[in-house]
């Protein structure tokens, strides 16, 4: 009694499929109608440890799975296969916009800062790797006015899990700088955003 996962994946992204494959080698083949295995519909999948669900003798799709590790083995005819483990993850992106730059966070199902993979955008053609505390930060400073609508894409140095998000804001622009001088105060008219609810 084998028990795999299709492709050998490890990983999967959140809302991904896990297909389980399982095989059965008869000891006495001879002994058994040909068709033994295909009528067996007693097969019962453990997901950590607990009875999930009884099923034929088929590929099986886990569905719906949330971020976690998983372990994994069935049951059928007083005979237990052996445990595969897998690992359901997802991404969180989150966005703050200041004057000056807009800031992608990334962070796990567990909100850990995500540190590795690659975050895009269609603001620029540049790659962005996040920091220590899965931030990146675009500058706005070089961007015309007007209502920008930024779409975001998180991709992880695996290339299974990805993400993605968008935020639309405003910049103004002055026509010119100002600056007016009255005892000792400046008034600098300036950039500024507006977010869109």
């Amino acid at each position: 009694l084998n028990l795999s996962i299709k492709d050998g994946q490890t990983l999967f992204n959140k809302g991904e499929d896990v297909v389980l494959n399982y095989s059965i080698a008869l000891e006495h083949p001879n002994y058994y109608d040909k068709d033994i295995l295909e009528r067996l519909d007693d097969i019962t999948i453990y997901i950590n440890g607990i009875e999930n669900v009884t099923t034929k003798y088929e590929d099986y799709p886990l569905s719906n799975l949330q971020p976690g590790e998983y372990t994994v083995y069935i049951k059928t005819c007083n005979h237990e296969s052996n445990t595969v483990s897998f690992k359901v993850a997802s991404v969180s992106l989150t966005t703050e916009v200041t004057p000056t730059h807009l800031i992608i966070t990334a962070k796990d199902y567990e909100g850990n800062p995500v540190t590795e993979g690659t975050i895009t955008t269609n603001l620029t053609t540049d790659n962005y790797y996040p920091d220590e505390n899965g931030r990146v930060f675009l500058s706005l400073s070089n961007l015309k006015g007007g209502e920008k609508c930024v779409n975001i894409s998180y991709t992880d140095d695996t290339s299974r899990i990805k993400s993605s998000t968008n935020v639309t804001f405003d910049i103004f622009v002055p026509n010119e700088k100002i600056n007016m001088t009255t005892w000792d105060m400046v008034i600098e008219q300036a950039r500024g955003v507006n977010l869109s609810a």
